[in-house]
C-alpha cells in the first residue's frame, strides 16, 4: 500500500508491520489517547468487495470476545472514509517468524517458555467455541525479546471460525475455514473440509517443529504450492533424524499432533504440551556406554562412531559387531547385513527440491525455456524463462512473509495512460483473484514502463512466489494480455472485467 492515506480516523499511520491480500497492518499513533497501536486497515481496492469488509468486521467481533494474557487485545474498531480498521495493542518485539529468520532454531527451553502459553491461549479460544485456523509464526508476536521477561502472544483472527457447539461425546461440531497457510494447516483444512480445535493443535505442532528443526515439517515433502498431498503417505520426515540430540518423546509427541486424521491427534493444545514439556526440559537424549569393538584392518576408527539409542547388539557372538538401526553399518563388520546409504548434501537436496517446486508453478508451454539463476537471500529458487518477446523471472520464497517483503521492495511509477491496466484505487498496485467470484485475492499485482521495457510483477500467496515479466519493446498492453492469458495464442483463460467502481479494471482469472 504505497500511496495510501496518512491518517485513518484518529490514527496517524507509520511503518508497515505486515501485509495481506486484503489488509495492511501499520504501526500507528492514536492521536486521541497518545499511544502507539497496531492498526489493521482494509486495502482501498478491497473496500468495494462486500465479502472483504464483512470478513474484517467478523474478525473484530471474534477478537472482542477473547480475553487472555497471551492473546493480543483488540483496543478499537471503526470505519473511516469507507475503510474498516482494527486497532490492537502493539507488541514491540516483532513476531516469531522474524525471530526464526534471524536465529533459525530456538533452544528447547525457550520453545516451552514461548509456546506453552500459546497452547493455553488456544485452549481458552476453543473453550469459547473459536478456532483460530491460522496459527503460524507470523501470527505469534513477541515482547522483551531476549530478556528475562520475554513473552509471546497470539494475534490475527482473520481466518478464525466459530463452532456450533459441543457435539455428543464431548467432541466438536466442526466449521469450515476457507483460509490456510500451507506449511501449518492440517490436511482437512487444505482440502476445504470442516475443521475443529484439532486443526489448531496440528498448526501449533508445526510451529514447534519449525522452532526446533529450523524449517516447518512440510518443507521436506511439500508439493509445488507448499501443500502436502491430501492424504499424506508417510512423507512426514522423522523428527529424530533431524534432531537426534533430542529425546525420542519429542518426535513422538509432534508426530501424534501432526497426524493426517484429526482423530489421531491430541484433543487439546495443552495435551500436546503436557507431552512435549517434560521431554524438552530433560535435555539431550541419553547414550548407552559401548565397549570399543575390535578394529579390523580396514576400519581402525570403528569405536568412535556415534550410536543411536535404538542400536542392535549381537552380544551372543563374541566377534559380532554393532549395527546402527538407522541403516549405517559399523565399519569393520564384514557380516553386517545393513547397507551404508549414500546421502547427498542437505543444501544441495533442498536447492534441487526448491527448483522442482518452482518449476511446477510455471506454465507448461514455457518450462522448457527456463534455466536456473542465482537465488538472492532469502529466495530459495529463481528461474528465468522466455516466451517470445517476454522475458520472465520466477522467484520462490521460504515463507509468505519473505515473499511479501520481496514484492514490496520495488518502487514503481505507473504512466497515467496505463492506469486502466495497472491500478484500481491505487496508482501502482492492486490485487488479482483466481476468478471473478473470489472474495480473497490470490496475490498482489502491479505494472509500469521502465527504461528496460514494459514491466509487470505479481505475487502468488499460495505458491510463495514473486514473478517479474519484462517486454523490451515497452508494449505494456501486449504484456498485460500475455499475463492475463487473453492473447490469441494464450494457453490460459482470459481475463474478466470488474465493474464494482467507476474505474474499469482488468481482473485476471489466472496469470501465467
Amino acid at each position: 500500500m504505497t500511496d495510501g492515506p496518512v491518517t485513518v480516523g484518529r490514527y496517524r499511520l507509520g511503518a508497515v508491520l505486515a501485509t495481506a491480500a486484503a489488509t495492511v497492518t501499520y504501526r500507528a499513533d492514536d492521536t486521541r489517547l497518545g499511544r502507539a497501536v497496531s492498526l489493521k486497515v482494509l486495502r482501498p481496492e478491497s473496500a468495494p468487495h462486500p465479502g472483504a469488509r464483512e470478513q474484517l468486521v467478523a474478525e473484530a467481533r471474534l477478537a472482542a470476545r477473547v480475553a487472555h494474557p497471551h492473546v493480543v487485545p483488540l483496543l478499537d474498531a471503526g470505519e473511516s472514509d469507507g475503510l474498516v480498521h482494527l486497532a490492537f495493542q502493539l507488541e514491540p518485539g516483532g513476531d516469531l517468524q522474524a525471530l526464526l529468520e534471524r536465529e533459525r532454531r530456538l533452544d528447547p527451553e525457550r520453545v516451552v517458555r514461548l509456546l506453552g502459553p500459546i497452547a493455553d491461549a488456544l485452549d481458552a479460544l476453543h473453550a469459547q467455541g473459536i478456532v483460530h485456523a491460522d496459527v503460524k509464526p507470523a501470527n505469534i508476536v513477541l515482547a522483551a525479546v531476549g530478556a528475562p521477561g520475554e513473552r509471546a502472544a497470539l494475534v490475527d483472527f482473520g481466518a478464525a471460525v466459530t463452532l456450533p457447539g459441543a457435539a455428543p461425546g464431548g467432541g466438536w461440531s466442526p466449521a469450515r475455514s476457507t483460509a490456510a497457510t500451507p506449511d501449518y494447516a492440517p490436511p482437512e483444512q487444505r482440502r476445504g473440509e470442516p475443521i475443529d480445535a484439532r486443526a489448531d493443535v496440528h498448526a501449533l505442532a508445526a510451529v514447534v517443529w519449525e522452532c526446533l528443526a529450523g524449517a516447518p515439517p512440510t518443507a521436506a515433502s511439500a508439493d509445488a504450492f507448499g501443500f502436502w498431498p491430501p492424504e499424506p503417505d508417510g512423507a512426514l520426515p522423522h523428527f529424530d533424524q533431524i534432531r537426534p540430540d533430542l529425546r525420542v518423546e519429542v518426535g513422538d509427541a509432534l508426530a501424534s499432533a501432526l497426524a493426517a486424521s484429526p482423530a489421531d491427534r491430541p484433543t487439546s493444545a495443552g495435551a500436546l504440551f503436557d507431552a512435549l514439556t517434560p521431554a524438552l526440559r530433560r535435555g539431550a537424549r541419553p547414550t548407552l556406554p559401548v565397549a570399543p569393538a575390535e578394529p579390523g584392518p580396514a576400519a581402525p576408527a570403528a569405536a568412535r562412531i556415534r550410536r543411536r539409542v535404538g542400536f542392535a547388539l549381537a552380544g551372543a557372538l563374541a566377534t559380532a559387531a554393532l549395527a546402527v538401526t538407522t541403516g549405517f553399518a559399523l565399519p569393520g563388520s564384514a557380516s553386517s547385513p545393513l547397507p551404508v546409504p549414500r546421502s547427498r548434501p542437505a543444501a544441495a537436496t533442498a536447492s534441487t527440491r526448491a527448483d522442482r517446486a518452482l518449476r511446477a508453478t510455471i506454465p507448461r508451454p514455457i518450462r522448457g525455456t527456463c534455466h536456473r539463476a542465482t537465488a538472492p537471500r532469502p529466495a530459495v529458487a529463481v528461474l528465468t524463462c522466455t516466451d517470445g518477446p517476454v522475458r520472465v523471472q520466477y522467484e520462490r520464497y521460504p515463507t509468505v512473509g519473505a515473499m511479501q517483503v520481496a514484492f514490496g521492495t520495488a518502487t514503481v511509477s505507473v504512466p497515467t495512460e496505463h492506469a486502466d491496466l495497472c491500478a484500481q484505487g491505487l496508482p501502482d498496485e492492486w490485487t488479482w483473484r483466481a476468478d471473478a467470484t473470489a472474495v480473497t485475492p490470490a496475490g498482489s499485482f502491479r505494472c509500469t514502463v521502465r527504461p528496460d521495457g514494459a514491466r509487470l510483477e505479481w505475487s502468488t500467496v499460495a505458491a510463495r512466489t514473486v514473478s517479474r515479466a519484462v517486454r523490451a519493446d515497452g508494449d505494456l498492453r501486449e504484456l498485460h494480455r500475455w499475463w492475463a492469458g487473453a492473447g490469441p495464442d494464450a494457453a490460459g483463460p482470459s481475463a474478466t472485467t470488474d465493474t464494482t467502481d467507476a474505474t474499469t479494471t482488468t481482473v485476471p482469472v489466472g496469470p501465467r
